[in-house]
Order: structure tokens, then C-alpha cells, then sequence
């Protein structure tokens, strides 16, 4: 719970800091990841019903 707390002060203290661009690219290499680990997940999920 610390950790968290420390991760969301440290994120507002430096929002204001970054370029708006910044957070733009933060967000997409995200999403990217996100993406690519439920598409893991599906296909891990279809290969287990397959098998």
C-alpha cells in the first residue's frame, strides 16, 4: 500500500512537469502492452480448449 501511495504522489508531482506529449505516449506504449498480454491470453486459452 505504501508503494502505491508513493507511485501516486511521485505521478502528480511530476504530471505538471511533463509535456502533454509525453503522458500521449505513456498511455499508447500501454495500451499496446495491455494488448499484447490478452491477445497471450486468448490465445493460451484457445490452444488449452484444443488440446
Amino acid at each position: 500500500m505504501l508503494w502505491w501511495f508513493f507511485l501516486s504522489g511521485l505521478v502528480a508531482v511530476l504530471r505538471h512537469r511533463l509535456p502533454p506529449s509525453f503522458a500521449l505516449w505513456v498511455s499508447r506504449i500501454s495500451g499496446v502492452v495491455l494488448l499484447g498480454f490478452g491477445l497471450v491470453a486468448i490465445a493460451m486459452g484457445i490452444a488449452a480448449l484444443v488440446s
